[in-house]
């Protein structure tokens, strides 16, 4: 099944689906596929409008949100959040004593659920038990009524369902019956709920009880500062636990058990908090989907009991005794200082492709042992130079672009960015070899012609010398045009290196096409602006390349101009973080905005792929774009085909492009840049999609003649959910402040401190001298302590050598909680 199909068959049955909610009286809202976030802004108006919007006449089913919610005005939605089928089972039997019975949502690899009621009265808005683990939804939220869980899993129903059970029909539970049945659940949970300790889980495993391998103490026997600092340390392993992804989560679970164990032993904290902090992270993470629940509960427990055989040493006072006792405790601190506050990394979906080139995607990025980011946008860029001059989109009726990009990939030299792009780089090389098989006739055909050149100048030469010897200069004949010596001819090819402007100019005047810019290291691009000349030209060359325009190039050596009637380049190239911020810095908005960027998470263990590589899967592909032939305008020169976008198309291009728009009147700087360039970036995309797709296909199958609605809303979820989601990473951390940068370097120094010598107190004076670098500046230091200080990490506990007067010491003491986290 090709891509369109599927998305259609997808699409009618999401359509379906929804009308049979609001025949029932429900209020259906669009929500982001294998998501619970509702697709769009504003969302609760257009739920409200009367229909609902996604069943209104005229509304265009978006791949980006093939799954649908419910708006919970009106209704009274018990949500369950416990994770230990015993404890959860237990509320659902309170419910149904207390409130009745009702349709009721689950999936198969949780205890989670979700029992719907209709409110008697009004439309109540949230409440919730006193653990936050039950929630009973109300006006305002949604729930999702159809769709997958961000983990994997499938959300079914028993007992009924919002499609087959009318909203009239529900059971009526009214405000004093919630208030009875939330008292039940807080007798049953007590002050908190219990993570899973039973035997039999609901997946039918047999783990070993926790209390019955090793008993731990209660946390009372600890002073307040040690469960403070467990109760800091918990927080941050939780958080560190549940953004982690890839094949890293189980040694990640593994090692933050053994490091809460050590304290649970101490008892500091009650191992029960611990293991449902992590299990519900493992449940965020999509741990608990892939391996299993009992999976997880045995690495969970192998991690405790280790770290219980251990117990952490008694905190020694890290301040001298004239600090006062009351700060002695510590508020959990801000890790994301540590980080810069960098989003994680988006994930591509290679079902984007197609399923030939998604396939093709994963083969090629195990291959490299890299990330398949590192694939999929260099294939997007190669794709759209091939097409560049060659097809355009056209949107409505005067809105066309060339489908050409920038792509910027962002890793260390490790990370095997540079391999995977050149890698991809090779596909084209057979498609070049063919756009270049005429090259040597008309090298041949150029030495005729300029012989002929040569013989017409000689001619005329002859005829200037006569006249001016006879004195008759009035009757010397114009120099013919069959006298100027004609271009050298230029390979025809896709891929060009370091060059000039003006080489750059004779490559694209010489391959109307198009052509593709490969570099390895963009920082040296960018900073070859105004090397040999004006910076304000080279950046005007490159910003008109960007645009497919008609541009001309005055040569100091050559009186004739180069004359490039579509100037089109793409770009492709790679970047190292700390270059990375130095470049944004030192770059114009509206540059910078042209770009999709790639900054995937370092995949934590080199593997080797076994088994034959899988090039001749895409090689065709690219060769196949390579052959689509170019136009031709009334006097013979070659022109892009334009390609227009259906009327649905449009409609689906217009409403991202509002969206983004109303996003981008939210926001400021590099990344508002971004937003208003999305739309055009959407047009671009929804070609090179097309035409992939196409080109995936049968060999018989003619090429497209207009762009699709599958094709423009893949492409609008391409960028709503990788490459929008890429540049708030990409550009968030790179424009960092100094002093938060420097406060980064520095965190991540104290926790090395503190983990392996156990110190956690340093004098800042002292440590700048050790550290060296930009530390050695005392406003350096200082500016990157106020900030680990603002997140409270370290706070200051000056002190005088030998209690004299003067300037005190700029003592600090290191929150505890910082050798504790990974």
């Amino acid at each position: 099944m090709n891509q369109q199909s599927k998305f259609g068959d997808d699409a009618a049955r999401v359509c379906a689906l929804r009308h049979a909610l609001w025949a029932n009286g429900y209020r259906p809202v669009p929500v982001k596929s294998a998501s619970k976030a509702p697709h769009g802004v504003r969302w609760p108006e257009r739920a409200r409008q009367t229909p609902p919007e996604c069943v209104g006449e005229g509304f265009i089913v978006s791949p980006r949100a093939l799954s649908t919610g419910i708006l919970a005005d009106g209704l009274q939605a018990i949500d369950i959040d416990i994770d230990d089928p015993v404890t959860a089972a237990a509320v659902e039997a309170i419910a149904h004593r207390v409130l009745g019975g009702g349709p009721t949502r689950y999936r198969a690899d949780s205890p989670r659920m979700l029992i719907l009621y209709r409110a008697a009265e009004g439309e109540p808005k949230k409440r919730a038990s006193a653990c936050k683990r039950i929630e009973v939804l109300g006006r305002g939220q949604q729930f999702l009524a159809d769709g997958a869980h961000p983990a994997g899993a499938q959300y079914e129903w028993r007992g009924g369902s919002p499609e087959t059970t009318a909203l009239a029909a529900l059971t009526l539970v009214t405000e004093s019956m919630i208030a009875d049945f939330l008292v039940a659940v807080d007798e049953l949970l007590g002050e908190c709920v219990r993570p899973p300790a039973a035997t039999e889980l609901h997946h039918g495993a047999t783990v070993p009880e926790p209390a019955a391998v090793m008993p731990a103490p209660r946390p009372g026997e600890a002073g307040a500062r040690e469960i403070a600092f467990a109760d800091a340390a918990l927080q941050g392993n939780r958080t560190e636990l549940a953004a982690c992804s890839g094949g890293h989560r189980n040694d990640l679970l593994n090692a933050v058990s053994y490091r809460m164990g050590r304290m649970v032993r101490a008892g500091w904290i009650d191992r029960a908090v611990v293991e449902g902090a992590f299990m519900g992270a493992c449940t965020e993470n999509g741990l608990i989907a892939e391996d299993g629940y009992s999976t997880v509960v045995r690495t969970l427990q192998s991690g405790l009991e280790s770290g219980m055989a251990v117990p952490h040493e008694p905190l020694s006072n890290s301040c001298s005794t004239s600090v006062p006792s009351a700060t002695a405790d510590w508020d959990a601190p801000d890790l994301t200082v540590l980080t810069g506050g960098r989003r994680s990394s988006p994930q591509f979906d290679v079902r984007w492709l197609g399923d030939v080139l998604g396939e093709w995607a994963i083969i090629k990025a195990e291959g490299s042992s890299t990330a398949i980011d590192y694939v999929v946008v260099p294939l997007l860029a190669l794709a759209g130079a091939m097409l560049a001059n060659v097809r355009w989109p056209l949107a409505g009726s005067g809105w066309k672009e060339p489908p050409l990009l920038w792509a910027a990939i962002v890793g260390h030299p490790s990370s095997g960015k540079s391999p995977a792009m050149s890698s991809v780089v090779e596909l084209v090389r057979e498609a070049e070899a063919k756009l270049g098989a005429d090259h040597e006739d008309r090298l041949r055909d150029f030495e005729v012609r300029r012989l002929v050149a040569t013989s017409a100048r000689e001619k005329w030469e002859a005829e200037v010398r006569k006249a001016s010897e006879e004195g008759k200069m009035d009757a010397v004949p114009p120099k013919p045009a069959e006298a100027e010596d004609p271009d050298l001819p230029e390979r025809q090819r896709v891929i060009l290196g370091d060059a000039t402007i003006e080489k750059q100019a004779l490559l694209a005047a010489g391959n109307p096409r198009g052509l593709l810019m490969h570099r390895d290291e963009l920082s040296g691009w960018l900073a070859s602006f105004g090397r040999y000349g004006s910076r304000d030209a080279d950046l005007s060359f490159a910003l008109e390349s960007y645009g497919g325009r008609f541009y001309t190039v005055d040569r100091v050596k050559h009186p004739v101009p180069i004359v490039i009637r579509r100037l089109s380049i793409g770009v492709l190239g790679g970047i190292q973080p700390d270059k990375l911020n130095e470049a944004l810095r030192g770059a114009e908005d509206g540059f910078i905005a042209r770009f999709l960027w790639a900054w995937p998470d370092v995949l934590p263990e080199l593997r080797i792929a076994r088994g034959l590589p899988f090039k001749d899967k895409a090689e065709p592909i690219i060769t196949r774009l390579a052959d689509l032939e170019m136009g031709l305008n009334e006097i013979g020169e070659p022109q892009p085909v334009v390609v227009p976008l259906t009327s649905a198309a449009i409609d689906a291009l217009e409403r991202f492009g509002r969206e983004v728009v109303e996003r981008a009147n939210n926001v400021s700087g590099l990344y508002a840049g971004t937003l208003g360039k999305a739309r055009g970036h959407a047009l671009r995309l929804s070609c090179i999609i097309e035409f992939l797709w196409w080109a995936s296909g049968p060999p018989e199958a003619p090429p497209p003649t207009a762009i699709s609605l599958p094709a423009v809303v893949t492409a609008c979820a391409i960028l709503d959910e990788y490459f929008l989601p890429m540049a708030e990473r990409v550009l968030g951390d790179a424009v960092l402040p100094d002093a938060e940068r420097d406060a980064m370097t520095l965190g991540r120094r104290l926790r090395e401190i503190a983990r392996s010598e156990g110190k956690l107190t340093f004098n800042a004076r002292d440590l700048r001298r050790k550290i060296g670098g930009p530390f050695r500046e005392a406003k350096v230091m200082s500016a990157a302590c106020d900030v680990l200080e603002e997140g409270g990490l370290i706070r200051k506990c000056p002190s005088r050598a030998g209690g004299t007067k003067g300037r005190q010491k700029a003592d600090y003491e290191i929150n505890p909680a910082l050798g504790e986290v990974a």
